[in-house]
């Protein structure tokens, strides 16, 4: 039955063109585990600018050594910063030189209810950067009597992701074209005062779009496999 024969070889067909991709993606795989990955040496975060714009810096605050132990980053900041209203954010930055140890790296949502917060809403929020912006997680959370605002996302050297799948993918491409795979998790939290979410989230992506360039120094030009 010619009908037949014809399904049968298109079906030969789409398998053999499977077989090759499945060939290919594995050739690379092995080429880019081949490689001595680049590991670059960034400057300390705790060298990060205390005064950013109108922010200023009101003090570090050590990592719990639970979640230190748990997260295990390269280098970390916890800072509070003011503005000149009076107003108090934190900003958290966990930095991985190489994703092949950044086994601790998680969503912030995965551990906020361990806590004691609350997720009471989550969402994506464009942070500007210049003349485009950047992908964001966004969530409001509560504890008690008090709401907070998070907004964070991960930094890579060319990409600003939201979540932790797209890191894999992520590690396979930039190991097969830069021969590197650091990355930082960026958070930022801010309380909600007098009810205004409007306000804290004003203030978490102006210091977002201030602080942008100072992240990006984590991230310095080195090798690449290209």
């Amino acid at each position: 039955m010619p009908g037949n024969s014809n399904t049968v070889r298109r079906s030969r067909h789409t398998l053999a063109l499977a077989a090759i991709g499945i060939l290919s993606l594995q050739g690379l795989l092995a080429f880019s585990l081949s490689l001595t990955e680049y590991v670059p040496s960034p400057p300390p975060l705790a060298n990060f600018p205390e005064g950013i714009s109108h922010w200023t810096g009101a003090g570090d605050v050590p990592m719990d050594p639970d979640a230190y132990e748990m997260l295990a980053p390269d280098d970390y900041l916890n800072r509070i910063y003011r503005n000149q209203g009076g107003t108090e954010l934190g900003m958290f930055i966990a930095y991985y030189k190489s994703q092949r140890r950044a086994k601790g790296a998680h969503d912030p949502k995965v551990c906020l209810p361990g806590a004691g917060w609350n997720p009471v809403s989550s969402g994506i929020v464009r942070i500007p950067i210049g003349q485009t912006s950047i992908p964001a997680n966004h969530l409001v959370i509560s504890k008690d009597s008090f709401t907070d605002i998070v907004v964070y996302w991960y930094q890579l050297q060319h990409a600003s992701l939201m979540g932790v799948e797209g890191l894999h993918l992520s590690r396979f491409l930039e190991a097969f074209s830069e021969n590197r795979t650091d990355m930082a998790l960026v958070r930022i939290v801010v309380p909600v005062e007098n009810g205004s979410i409007s306000r804290a989230d004003a203030n978490a992506l102006d210091f977002a779009e201030i602080a942008f360039p100072s992240i990006m120094r984590q991230f310095p030009q080195g090798y690449s496999a290209k």
